[in-house]
Formats: structure tokens, sequence, C-alpha cells
């Protein structure tokens, strides 16, 4: 076996034992979920999920008794290890971790086919503590695509309804920056995906406007994102004279609609046509569970 051969057997061993974690994590999140919220079918899904790790024990072992091994041509999973060795991220946050690569290219998928307890599983593994429901909310860090995290479209500048950007400010540290150049907005300028168990919520966060030409001003929208349906939005903002401002929204999921995305868009339809000028700054945007209202 050739140096690069023995490496590149050594680096699919690696990835493949960290593939087999993430499947006995995410089979440990769904018979907890299935605890909490007395699902017998979950719990049962998850006692289920566990001998999709076999196939990872069976790579390994299969590794183990042969030196070259061709994993282009095996199970989904062996094509999800050979994918994230080689993935690379591309618009925010980029990383030279290989197990980084992998579990964005896993929640990238599972998101995909609506598995959203299962991805956010994945993002609790590659985070390795505790997170917030609304995570990176006073924007100090550079946003991980493909994960739980902010994100916006890479449009050529010149041609993008809305230029995104976190710049310092101050005493604040950094801020989210949404300039709009009055070009059509193709979606939402800044979006997000959360994992929404049941219960009552309320988001809150400040915001600072400089001259927004806008009749119906900027709004958060929290929508379900298996089925497009809108579930609460924020009062319009408008222009504050440079004055920072604080809002707030109420809302509550009934556990149909697991995986949702908060979204900044223009309030009013039309303007997302038209285009809108103006700039607008955010920050500490938190999502807190509270009482029944």
């Amino acid at each position: 076996m050739s140096g690069g051969t023995e490496a590149r057997s050594r680096g699919i061993k690696r990835v493949l034992w960290q593939i087999l974690v993430l499947n006995v994590v995410v089979s440990a999140a769904k018979a907890i979920w299935g605890l909490v919220s007395g699902s017998t079918a979950m719990l049962a899904d998850g006692i289920h999920s566990l001998t999709d790790a076999s196939g990872n024990v069976v790579a390994l072992v299969a590794m183990v008794a042969a030196s070259n091994i061709n994993i282009g041509a095996t199970t989904t999973v062996t094509e999800a290890v050979n994918r994230g060795a080689n993935l690379r991220m591309y618009g925010c946050g980029t990383s030279n971790n290989p197990r980084e690569y992998l579990g964005q290219f896993l929640m990238s998928r599972l998101k995909a086919e609506c598995l959203w307890l299962e991805a956010h599983a994945i993002w609790l593994a590659l985070w390795r503590q505790p997170v917030d429901l609304l995570f990176n909310g006073d924007f100090e860090q550079t946003p991980v695509s493909q994960g739980f995290d902010w994100e916006w479209r890479q449009d050529d500048p010149g041609r993008a309804g809305a230029q995104i950007q976190l710049q310092g400010f101050g005493q604040r540290g950094q801020v989210l920056r949404v300039r709009l150049t009055g070009r059509p907005l193709e979606g939402p300028a800044v979006w997000q995906h959360i994992l929404l168990p049941p219960g009552h919520y309320r988001l809150s966060g400040d915001y600072r406007s400089d001259h927004l030409r806008s009749e119906g001003g900027l709004v958060w929208v929290l929508r379900c994102a298996d089925r497009d349906e809108e579930m609460a939005r924020s009062p319009g903002l408008s222009s504050t004279g440079r004055q920072w401002q604080g809002f707030e929204m109420a809302l509550t999921s009934d556990g149909r609609c697991l995986g949702a995305m908060l979204a900044l868009q223009p309030a009013m339809a039309l303007e997302s046509r038209t285009g809108l000028r103006g700039e607008m700054l955010f920050d500490q945007l938190r999502l807190e569970r509270v009482s029944a209202p």
C-alpha cells in the first residue's frame, strides 16, 4: 500500500468512526424525544435507528480486513463519508476540519428530507455544548452554512436586492447589517433554520434603521419549513432615526412543525418585487420559551 493510499485509508476509518458516533447520537435523540413527548412511534424509531450504525461497523471491519476498498460504490453512508471527506464549505464560515465538512453535508441532506431532529442532533454534536434556540443572535460568530445558523444568498453585489454583512459597531461588538439596494429581492434577505419543540415563545431583539424608503418596512417571519406555512410575524420595522429600538413578537408551536425558518423580508410582497432602499442593523436577537400567554 502506498503512503497516499494508507493515509486515505486512515482518514476514511476516522470519518467512519465519527459517523458511527453521530448515528448513535441521532438514535439517542429520537429515543429521548419519544420519552419526553410520550410518542411510542418515535421511541421505536430511535431504537430501530441503531441498525443504521451497523453499516459503519461493517465498513470498519471491511477496511481492517482489506487494505484497498472502493468506497465510491457502497452504501449511502459510505457515499456520505466519501462526499464529506472532500466537501468544502462555501458562502459563510469556512473550515479546514473534515469533521465539520461531513456534518454540514449530512445536515443539508437531512434538512432536505425534513428530518429536523436528526439534523439538529448532528448540529449539537459538532458544537459539543448546549446552544440557544436561536443561534448566534448576537452575531459575534462567523455563520456556519448548511446548519442551524444565519444564511443569506451569495449573489453578485451589483445585482443583489440586499447586501448582508457582519460589521463592528462600537461597544455592541458585531451587528448584522442589511443594506437594501433598490433592486428586487429574490426570497428573504437573511434566514435561520430552527428546531422548535411544542410550546410558547417570544422573539425579541434590537434594530436601527437609517433612511429606509419603504411603505411597510421589514418584518421577521417564522414559517413552517416543511409546509411553507406562516406561523408568526413581527410588527413592521421602519426608520428609527439612527436610534436603537427594541421589538418582540409572540409565537406558539403546537408540535406539528418541528422544523421552522425565521426569515427577514419586506412586510409587503409588492416591495419584494419593486425593491427597497436604505439600511437596517440588527443585534441581540433572542428566542426564549415563555409560559402560556
